[in-house]
């Protein structure tokens, strides 16, 4: 008998995650049309052969082919002065089909973008590999939390609204960055904050980030002779 209840019990449940799944698929696919303006059955034309195998940490990819459209879709955030520049990368070489819908050798790119957090969110729908490569080369990033939060200053709480930017917007930017490339990041922002930021706030501030990543964190603590628990 406990077998058998077991055993409904787990039918039960299996068929509620089922149910749950095609609800969210569903409410995901209801989305894209609403980001990119393109009913569903168009976008699945224009991405209807199988995607290659492809992973990108930053800017990150994710493979919509489980939802039946055969791309990628690419979310990250840079700083307004870099849209120009970014925009004509995405764009360069291909054909523009309609507006923010570009097309070279059927390979399609549908760009869509808003302002959040002092930058500009960037959603791409593309099977074009190379331009997701391109991207990830180029270093578009996000505007740093001196410029985002600078009227809470570097020893915030983090909570709310800036440790969701922190951690899905900010993170995946500077954790992506190598030593040299942070080290770099850093040297040019100091020299560009410098008239608004005084010697011992930035220190503060490049101790956050710093602090955050544990690459950074395991040089600093031992220059500093402390242990990393």
């Amino acid at each position: 008998m406990f077998s058998l209840s077991r055993a409904i019990e787990e039918f039960s449940i299996k068929r509620q995650e089922k149910v749950l799944s095609r609800k969210v698929e569903t409410g995901r696919l209801n989305a894209l049309e609403h980001v990119f303006g393109i009913p569903l059955e168009t976008l699945k034309g224009f991405f209807s052969n199988p995607a290659e195998n492809f992973n990108s940490d930053y800017p990150r990819a994710e493979n919509l082919g489980n939802l039946g459209i055969e791309a990628f879709l690419v979310i990250f955030n840079v700083e307004i002065n870099s849209f120009p520049l970014c925009f004509n990368l995405i764009k360069a070489g291909k054909k523009e089909i309609s507006l923010n819908h570009f097309e070279q050798d059927g390979r399609h790119t549908l760009v869509a973008h808003d302002d959040e957090f002092g930058g500009r969110n960037i959603r791409l729908l593309t099977n074009d590999i190379e331009l997701i490569r391109s991207l990830a080369k180029a270093r578009y990033g996000p505007p740093p939390p001196w410029i985002v939060w600078h009227d809470l200053g570097p020893h915030s709480s983090n909570q709310g609204n800036e440790e969701y930017w922190s951690v899905y917007v900010w993170s995946p930017y500077w954790l992506s960055l190598s030593l040299e490339e942070q080290d770099k990041f850093i040297e040019d922002w100091r020299a560009r904050t410098k008239p608004y930021i005084s010697d011992e706030d930035w220190d503060s501030w490049v101790f956050k980030i710093r602090f955050a990543d544990p690459k950074s964190r395991f040089l600093y603590l031992k220059q500093s002779g402390i242990e990393d628990d």
